[in-house]
């Protein structure tokens, strides 16, 4: 499975089907995944944008192409597992110098994954990943300008530490807490589990098949029954 080839499916895949501001939708599930993992800043002289990328990510994505076997994606996904990846882009607009970005340097000063509330965690250096997932990410550069300019080429990608001493996720998005990136002395939360991935529950009064991140249902109050 040659990671250029994968690079280059998935970032087509996410000119057409995803949800950030350049990209259409392809099915609830994907495309509302797409959309609980990525943040923008509501400040209109601003051009950031974070994109938090589990290895769930990768799973869904690969899915959506059948040149991908199961067990090539489960090698990918095995390889990525050991990483919590985001993606950030930081840009602040003025009407004198247009649109000033952040560069990686800067970011990576101040970026840090917290973990419990209390843990933080910087980000690795780019030489210490695995080869693989050093070619995946660097061949995703080329391709991010093609598609959104300089907003894409000024996207940088930071990997943490996927787990932690305890062998638990450091970014879970099945787990009944949150994910908490610092950067720049502002704050990203992902509230979790998210629900485009999270199993279905029933409503007991009338069966129905509800969002897997709620826990009583919306229409009779009752507490939702787990799949």
């Amino acid at each position: 499975m040659k990671t250029k080839q994968i690079a280059l499916y998935i970032f087509i895949s996410l000119l057409f089907f995803s949800n950030n501001g350049f990209s259409q939708k392809l099915n609830g599930d994907y495309a509302q995944f797409l959309k609980e993992t990525q943040q923008n800043s509501e400040d209109p002289s601003r051009s950031d944008f974070v994109w938090w990328i589990p290895v769930e990510f990768w799973r869904l994505t690969l899915q959506q192409n059948d040149d991908f076997t199961q067990d090539q994606i489960d090698i990918l996904a095995n390889m990525m597992s050991k990483y919590t990846i985001f993606a950030v882009t930081e840009g602040q607009w003025s009407e004198k110098n247009g649109t000033k970005y952040a560069s990686y340097e800067d970011l990576k000063s101040t970026i840090q994954l917290v973990c419990q509330d209390t843990i933080h965690l910087v980000p690795f250096d780019e030489k210490n990943l695995e080869p693989p997932v050093q070619t995946l990410l660097a061949s995703f550069q080329p391709l991010l300008k093609n598609m959104a300019g300089k907003s894409g080429e000024n996207l940088h990608f930071f990997v943490f530490n996927g787990t932690d001493v305890s062998g638990n996720r450091t970014a879970d998005p099945y787990s009944k807490t949150r994910v908490h990136l610092s950067l720049n002395k502002k704050d990203f939360y992902w509230k979790t589990p998210l629900g485009s991935i999270a199993p279905l529950k029933i409503c007991p009064q009338d069966g129905e098949k509800l969002n897997g991140s709620w826990d009583f249902c919306p229409y009779h109050g009752v507490k939702l029954i787990a799949q």
